[in-house]
């Protein structure tokens, strides 16, 4: 609930950190966060959507594709 906060009010990237840590720690699987950010996608919108995506992908060692 804590990430749901942190994306609708477009939070910091260091925010991420602590509270994703926090919910693997309890036992919030990789794909549940994930899908946190699809379910919440309609709600806050793609901006923060996607935003909050890079943080989250970056926090759980998910390596995003880059451009050359």
């Amino acid at each position: 609930m804590t990430i749901a906060a942190l994306v609708a009010q477009d939070a910091a990237p260091v925010s991420y950190v602590f509270q994703i840590g926090l919910a693997l720690e309890s036992g919030v699987s990789a794909e549940e966060i994930l899908g946190l950010l699809v379910a919440l996608n309609p709600i806050v919108g793609n901006a923060r959507t996607v935003a909050a995506a890079a943080e989250v992908a970056l926090d759980l060692g998910i390596a995003l594709d880059e451009e050359d």
